[in-house]
């Protein structure tokens, strides 16, 4: 800091204070340039969060009344270890209950040969010689496409029952499977089981032997015809047969029947154990045959799913609430001893306040034109006698909290009004969301005014941070000339003084 004393008098020439003192002044129009700046981002600030409840309750809303809350199903089994179920589409099933009973569980075809002695000893080419397996062009295991099916010839002398198992899963697969069991019993042996790749009664596969095996069974071991008929229906059960060579297990489609109170018992059948179509909308699969002393059918109820539409409309009234209480505070006007919130002038806010309450209490109206006729004969859900919100089990308090009773909501369901509610309904609500929500919105058209005021403010500032500084400068070069200039005079006073003082002597 540079400073100056003139005459005898001693006083100081403060440059930095005087050009302080002066720029406070100039900072004026700046200040408040910085304060209308800071009151403009937090109104950015606070549009972009009333965007992002906005958006936030349009999506509730839309997800509230969509065909696919309204019209979903529900659907349970009384016995989920016998009877499996789920829906396919909730526009064709309808709400019923239907007893289903397992009739036949589909198989796979089986073919099986035993006697074996061992897993790992290569069979004596002497007494076997080939296994032959063959796919019928009829049989749903052989893909069309691929054309005609050649059989499968599998080398059995020489090779090891581990071999011949490799060499049927690498050589049929996708068609036929091939296991060993070791059956632990010494009249039996190990079995070499070959098993169809799907289930059905389609699912068919042919497993022959070479005559010159056939011609050494005496001497090879296997069992076949009348010595393994028993044995065969102990270990593999009594659907096998002792006809043709190996020994089979034909495949099999699942049976079950299905009865209800407005529907005879009807007996259906599918290659799986999955029955799809059979009621529309519907899939169900058996699980197992029923125990000794068990019922023999499950119960399979279909019912709209309540869960999910509570789910939704709980989270409107929260998103809702969210929404509004917000707005409250956003918009709250001031007063002496309180600051008013940063939207209180906000014309579109206000603007969207109103919009939501009223159409809030419009309530809302059943889709397609439709209206509903109550007992005392009164047309009500229609444009000019809507629904209110109530009815869902929505109320609105004053302070704009909205709140979900489910108990409500259940007992308009309950009613035909709530069957002909869940054929889907309209809101004004939804229109007022909108408007206001998303990209194109009016509250995101908002945000970009108010944005671009903000870049022309902060041009400003801009400028007249520059203007300042110019100003400074110049202050500062003239008091700082003007404070040379008296240290100038006053060190020239000085060598006045001193030359006087010397005359007098």
């Amino acid at each position: 800091m540079s400073t100056s004393v003139v005459g005898a008098s001693g006083q100081n020439f403060d440059v930095n204070s005087i050009v302080s003192g002066l720029m406070a002044i100039e900072r004026r129009p700046l200040d408040a340039m910085q304060s209308r700046i800071s009151s403009t981002q937090v109104s950015v600030s606070s549009m972009t969060e009333v965007l992002g409840l906005v958006d936030s309750t349009y999506a509730s809303i839309k997800g509230l009344n969509s065909a696919s809350v309204l019209r979903g199903k529900v659907v349970s089994s009384s016995n989920e270890t016998l009877i499996k179920a789920s829906v396919t589409d909730n526009s064709l099933v309808g709400v019923n209950t239907i007893s289903v009973k397992p009739i036949e569980l589909a198989k796979a075809q089986r073919s099986v040969l035993a006697g074996f002695g061992s897993a790992s000893n290569p069979l004596l080419a002497a007494d076997f010689g080939t296994l032959t397996v063959d796919v019928p062009s009829a049989s749903t295991l052989h893909d069309a496409q691929a054309g005609a099916f050649t059989p499968v010839q599998i080398a059995l002398g020489g090779q090891t029952l581990v071999q011949v198992r490799d060499a049927i899963n690498s050589q049929l697969a996708g068609k036929v499977s091939a296991s060993i069991i070791n059956t632990g019993d010494p009249a039996v042996g190990y079995m070499l089981v070959l098993t169809g790749a799907k289930t059905g009664v389609g699912a068919s596969f042919t497993a022959s032997l070479d005559p010159p095996t056939l011609t050494a069974i005496p001497s090879s071991g296997l069992k076949l015809g009348s010595m393994f008929a028993a044995q065969a229906s102990q270990t593999l059960g009594p659907s096998f047969t002792t006809t043709p060579v190996p020994y089979d297990e034909a495949p099999a489609d699942a049976k079950a029947e299905l009865f209800s109170d407005s529907l005879s018992a009807i007996q259906v059948q599918s290659s799986t154990n999955v029955f799809l179509d059979v009621v529309p909308g519907l899939k169900f699969e058996l699980l197992r045959k029923p125990s000794v002393g068990e019922p023999g059918n499950a119960s399979v109820t279909v019912a709209p799913n309540v869960a999910e539409l509570q789910s939704k409309l709980s989270g409107f009234a929260s998103s809702m609430t969210d929404l509004i209480k917000r707005l409250n505070v956003l918009t709250a006007p001031g007063s002496a001893d309180k600051k008013a919130g940063p939207l209180a002038s906000n014309a579109g806010v206000l603007s969207l306040v109103s919009s939501v309450t009223a159409s809030y209490y419009k309530g809302f109206t059943l889709s397609d034109s439709r209206t509903f006729t109550t007992v005392a004969g009164n047309v009500i859900g229609g444009t000019t006698r809507p629904l209110a919100w109530s009815q869902l089990g929505l109320t609105m308090a004053r302070n704009g909290t909205i709140s979900f009773d489910a108990s409500a909501l259940n007992n308009t369901l309950s009613t035909e009004l709530g069957s002909s509610i869940l054929q889907g309904f309209d809101a004004d609500l939804t229109s007022v969301f909108r408007t206001f929500s998303g990209a194109g919105g009016s509250v995101k058209a908002t945000i970009d005014n108010i944005q671009q005021s903000l870049g022309a403010f902060q041009t400003r500032k801009s400028e007249l941070e520059s203007r300042v500084e110019r100003t400074r400068q110049n202050l500062v070069k003239k008091y700082s000339a003007l404070d040379a200039k008296l240290s100038q005079m006053n060190q020239m006073s000085a060598n006045v003084r001193s030359s006087l003082a010397g005359l007098r002597v």
